[in-house]
């Protein structure tokens, strides 16, 4: 039983990557499902042999898949910099022109875009990549 229950275990992080869940209760609310496997068993029945048998494979191949993506990383992580920088900056032109009572029309409407485009970005994104720092 202790096997069968690893086997399941080291897969659970791979589905996680691939499977997502939308809430019903709002529709911008989408992310990875949670899996986790709890097994209980007696001293002696072999729980950190399973483990030993199952994790090196599974340790190696996420390696070898972090370094292989780690340009995309890269890139992603500098995409995420500089919209963070340009969302930080439109909104503190927003707070500015709100201070001293000016309209901020072309300013929501900037920052409408900057988020739009940022949607579009993250839905192009192959689900692969994300994730790999863990």
């Amino acid at each position: 039983m202790a096997r069968a229950n690893d086997d399941v275990a080291q897969f659970l992080p791979t589905l996680q990557k691939v499977l997502t869940l939308r809430r019903d209760r709002d529709h911008q609310l989408v992310g990875p499902i949670s899996l986790y496997l709890l097994a209980v068993a007696d001293s002696g029945e072999r729980k950190t042999t399973c483990d030993a048998i199952f994790s090196p494979e599974l340790r190696d191949w996420e390696t070898r898949q972090r370094l292989e993506m780690s340009p995309e990383i890269a890139k992603l992580d500098t995409a995420t910099a500089v919209f963070e920088a340009k969302k930080a900056g439109i909104l503190e032109a927003i707070k500015h022109k709100r201070r001293r009572a000016q309209d901020t029309a072309s300013e929501d409407c900037e920052f409408e875009a900057l988020v739009e485009d940022g949607r579009r970005r993250v839905i192009a994104i192959n689900p692969a990549l994300l994730d790999k720092r863990t």
